[in-house]
């Protein structure tokens, strides 16, 4: 990874945050160029979103 991010008080999820909140938020920390299609496949079977 040749981006380095910095993280703010605002970029911090909340406490009671859900899963796909989470994957929300990742997927916007770490937004640039696309690297290919991403696999829920795990997530969907193993956590209720």
């Amino acid at each position: 990874m040749g981006t380095e991010y910095i993280l703010t008080e605002d970029d911090k999820p909340a406490p009671d945050a859900s899963v796909l909140e989470d994957l929300i938020e990742l997927q916007l920390l770490t937004a640039g160029e696309p690297l290919g299609p991403v696999d829920f496949t795990h997530t969907q079977e193993h956590h209720k979103l």
